[in-house]
């Protein structure tokens, strides 16, 4: 628990709770927006490389599969070693 010099715990609890959410939810849409901004200029760089468009294709998806494999196991940490904050 967090004490507060007014003993106003809960508030205080909360406060550092909706500061962790927004902390993880800027993270993530600054990675997301990071992966929408490659989308807007790898394909023509792959292309200009060699690549084709089933290769340009696979990169892309593999990003998905790896995320669609991790969050399973990234759960099954999360349950086995506790939330901390």
């Amino acid at each position: 628990w967090i004490y507060s010099s007014e003993g106003n715990t809960h508030a205080l609890l909360r406060s550092n709770k909706m500061l962790l959410l927004l902390t993880i939810n800027l993270t993530n849409l600054g990675c997301h927006s990071v992966f929408s901004i490659l989308a807007a200029f790898f394909p023509q760089e792959a292309k200009a490389k060699g690549a084709t468009d089933e290769m340009v294709g696979l990169i892309f998806a593999s990003f998905a599969c790896v995320i669609f494999v991790a969050s399973p196991l990234a759960a099954r940490l999360m349950s086995r070693h506790g939330k901390s904050y």
